[in-house]
């Protein structure tokens, strides 16, 4: 019996590896071709950037793609095609398609051809639109690493996460991270930052929330997506939440409408709720820059000094020199109305820091830092007042708490006739 065994176990393993050879020899099959080398020159070799032309349709900023060469025609009258290096687009969606050469065994002359370095499904995938933004804005063309993103979740019209939703945000999951340019923050870890924010799913998280769980996550982006079912087909907005630079945290969307079956999910699917987001016990908190000539005498909770030598001008300092932070996260203040935050935010306790700077001092300020509890359906705010007077810089934060009936209510969705961006 042993010896009528064996050469059947040698026949598969044979039989395996040659299939398996033949599918690593696929023929290549170019997507499109290098239209100029802005270097110029006959030749193109590594860090050259190249102008292509290919469907920008198909292309996200960061992706990486092949160069191929093309070989003579054989004796079946097809040309074949070889992998001679690879470049990584540098374009945004809007702009030309162009690219820069990340690996050359040689330097190329002739026609040079492109391809996909993932499977092609993975790169034309449904939430492709999605992604270009996503690039646009996240996506730098001397990047240290991919850019960390956190997909959280995509949930119903109230806020519930569904069995249709959790596929298409693990869909979105894998096309995200499926390409070079972009890592996932991981699942658990995702679920730990909503707990420590009090809620259960993205939809009550808010801003404030949003840049706690990106700092937790050592994350540039919180990805998450409404969906519902209308007349039959999937209404499905995905937004994105980053750092930025700017006054508040960065956003983008886009919409889309789907069937069922061009996302493999049902209709019953998003009947099928796996987490109810209940109400979070919130209060309402105002921190505020309230302009006053004369400090003495005025009302406060919690006060500051410091020596006037440490300043380099004795005056009322300008609302750009008065700084905040919330939870350990800073605040930028709204020059319009002199706040640094105003909006919902989880009862319980919560340390606010605030200070002062003179400008054109060298390392001169005074700061206070102290903690404040929201309770439930309380409204608190906060004045930020400072200045100098009586040979001293002074700060002092005055609070006034009032019961205010408030409605939490899931993330707004944006209106169909909004822009998108």
């Amino acid at each position: 019996m042993l010896k009528r065994i064996i050469p059947i176990v040698l026949i598969i393993t044979i039989t395996m590896v040659t299939a398996t050879s033949a599918l690593d020899e696929a023929p290549l099959a170019p997507v499109g071709k290098v239209k100029a080398n802005l270097r110029g020159g006959k030749f193109i070799s590594l860090e050259d950037t190249l102008a292509l032309e290919i469907n920008t349709g198909a292309i996200v900023k960061g992706d990486k793609l092949w160069l191929l060469t093309r070989s003579p025609e054989n004796g079946s009258g097809h040309a074949s095609y070889t992998r001679a290096g690879a470049l990584v687009v540098t374009s945004n969606s809007h702009e030309p398609p162009m690219g820069r050469v990340k690996s050359a065994g040689h330097e190329m002359d002739g026609e040079v051809y492109l391809d996909f370095t993932i499977p092609e499904a993975q790169q034309l995938n449904p939430f492709l639109p999605f992604l270009q933004s996503l690039a646009d804005n996240l996506v730098v063309n001397h990047p240290s690493g991919p850019v960390k993103v956190a997909v959280v979740d995509v949930v119903n019209q109230y806020g519930e996460r569904t069995a249709g939703g959790d596929h298409l945000a693990e869909s979105l999951r894998r096309y995200v991270c499926g390409r070079p340019q972009f890592s996932c923050a991981n699942p658990a870890d995702i679920a730990v930052g909503l707990s420590q924010n009090k809620v259960s799913t993205s939809s009550w998280l808010g801003d404030h929330g949003a840049m706690l769980m990106l700092k937790t996550l050592n994350a540039t982006a919180l990805i998450s997506g409404h969906a519902r079912m209308e007349t039959g087909m999937i209404d499905l907005a995905l937004q994105a939440v980053f750092i930025s630079d700017g006054e508040a945290p960065g956003r983008m969307w886009r919409r889309f409408t789907f069937t069922p079956a061009e996302l493999g999910v049902t209709p019953e699917d998003f009947e099928k709720v796996t987490a109810t987001n209940h109400p979070v016990p919130a209060g309402a908190l105002k921190i505020c820059v309230k302009e006053t000539a004369i400090l003495e005498g005025a009302k406060a909770e919690f006060i500051e000094y410091a020596p006037v030598d440490r300043f380099s001008g004795r005056r009322i300092p300008a609302i750009a020199d008065f700084y905040a932070s919330l939870d350990g996260e800073p605040l930028r203040i709204d020059f319009a109305n002199g706040c640094f935050f105003d909006g919902v935010i989880a009862s319980g306790e919560h340390e606010i820091k605030f200070g002062f700077r003179a400008s054109g001092d060298m390392g001169g300020f005074v700061e206070k830092d102290f903690k404040t509890t929201i309770s439930a359906g309380e409204t608190e705010q906060i004045h930020l007042m400072g200045g100098m007077q009586n040979g001293v810089a002074v700060i002092a934060a005055d609070i006034d708490r009032q019961r205010t009936p408030l409605t939490n209510q899931p993330v707004r969705q944006a209106p169909k006739d909004a822009k998108e961006n």
